[in-house]
């Protein structure tokens, strides 16, 4: 009696076989640049390219999910990140983990099939699939959006006031000042104000915009000088504190430094 049944091999889907495939392999060069141009996804699609190419198909999965783990903590991250930090610092980290793995565990495979005169994929389509890679991280980054507003990325909300950070200020700056601002009476629950929060070297501007003429209002202006006063005190101790009443266009109307308080811009 015949055995009808194909060998297990040829039952299982190509990644299951653990066997290298006829095809290209992408160089640790090409590897880095297009995971800097696509992010993650990108070095994933690269390095588990490879490992297939050389039959390692439990490395392509576990490639696969080292690359779903850090698009997971990338996104969130984003969130935190302060606005002075440099562009290419995050794509700088992860490049250089990507070059380390990829020497790792794939260098000596990928100069052994390129000594063999085997192929290895063209620049063109190294950058198609960086680009490509590039649109799919952006498209995740859009839905999170909507999920979190970017708006309150960096803003901390207290009541009905928002406390917008910027320039080297911290989310957690901008919780303390909120709460330094419930503290001394500031503002309370129903108090509706935006401060927009940046640090320069050695002081931190706080911006409060007002209605066109308010500087002109003796008792705002030396409430205004109070609470920088106590936040110089209770937040910010080692920095100087410039409150600016600003108009509602951002013009300077009045600015509070504990030195200068009577500065009117026009």
């Amino acid at each position: 009696m015949g055995d009808n049944h194909a060998p297990v091999a040829a039952l299982q889907p190509p990644w299951e076989q653990d066997k290298p495939k006829p095809g290209f392999v992408y160089s640790t060069r090409q590897v880095v640049m297009g995971s800097w141009l696509g992010g993650p996804f990108a070095a994933a699609w690269f390095l588990g390219s490879n490992a297939r190419q050389f039959g390692r198909a439990t490395e392509q999965r576990r490639i696969w999910l080292y690359a779903c783990v850090t698009v997971a903590l990338l996104i969130p991250l984003a969130m935190w990140v302060p606005t002075t930090t440099p562009n290419a610092l995050i794509p700088a980290i992860y490049c250089s983990a990507v070059y380390f793995f990829a020497n790792a565990t794939q260098k000596r495979d990928i100069e052994r099939y390129l000594a063999e005169a085997r192929p290895k994929s063209s620049h063109w389509r190294v950058a198609g699939v960086g680009l490509a890679h590039m649109a799919l991280l952006g498209a995740l980054f859009i839905g999170a959006a909507y999920v979190v507003p970017i708006d309150s990325w960096n803003t901390v909300v207290a009541g009905k006031s928002e406390f917008i950070y910027e320039r080297g200020v911290t989310r957690e700056d901008a919780r303390r000042l909120a709460e330094a601002a419930r503290k001394a009476g500031f503002i309370g629950d129903d108090t509706e104000l935006s401060f927009t929060l940046a640090r320069n070297v050695g002081s931190v501007t706080i911006g409060i915009p007002f209605q066109s003429g308010a500087a002109a209002d003796a008792e705002l202006v030396k409430s205004l000088s109070d609470f920088r006063e106590f936040v110089s005190a209770e937040v910010f101790p080692h920095e100087q504190i410039v409150v600016v009443m600003e108009n509602a266009l951002g013009v300077t109307q009045k600015r509070i430094d504990g030195r200068d308080l009577t500065k009117v811009s026009p």
